[in-house]
């Protein structure tokens, strides 16, 4: 919600450097105790993670100027569907019937939100 309402008046950059700022201030303190010079294999694999998570984040900040929440949301619920393949893919764990079941219901909320909110902006431009 803060990404959609930033959207429409800072620039895609503005918002992805201050909420990395702000997420990586916060881990930093977080983690400071516990920390270990990463190896090198490490140190790239954090640095694609970085580069592909403000690439999505960039991304759905742009995609916020041009639609509203509710039809993105089914998009982002994606990102479960995703997990869960990588998971089983790279892991070997697959989500138990528990998490399935709530992985579907999150899906059709969306879904069933996008549905509503189309429904209801048809509905309003016929009455106009």
């Amino acid at each position: 919600m803060i990404t959609r309402h930033l959207s429409d008046t800072e620039h895609a950059v503005a918002s992805n450097f201050l909420s990395s700022l702000v997420g990586t201030t916060v881990m930093t303190a977080l983690v400071i105790a516990y920390w270990r010079t990463p190896t090198l294999t490490d140190g790239l694999l954090m640095a694609a993670l970085g580069a592909l998570a403000m690439t999505g984040h960039m991304l759905l900040t742009q995609a916020f100027r041009f639609a509203s929440a509710a039809t993105l949301a089914p998009f982002t619920y994606g990102q479960i569907v995703f997990a869960g393949i990588v998971g089983l893919v790279l892991f070997n764990q697959a989500p138990d019937l528990g998490a399935q079941i709530g992985i579907a219901i999150i899906i059709a909320s969306g879904f069933g939100m996008a549905y509503l909110q189309r429904r209801k902006g048809s509905a309003a431009e016929t009455a106009t």
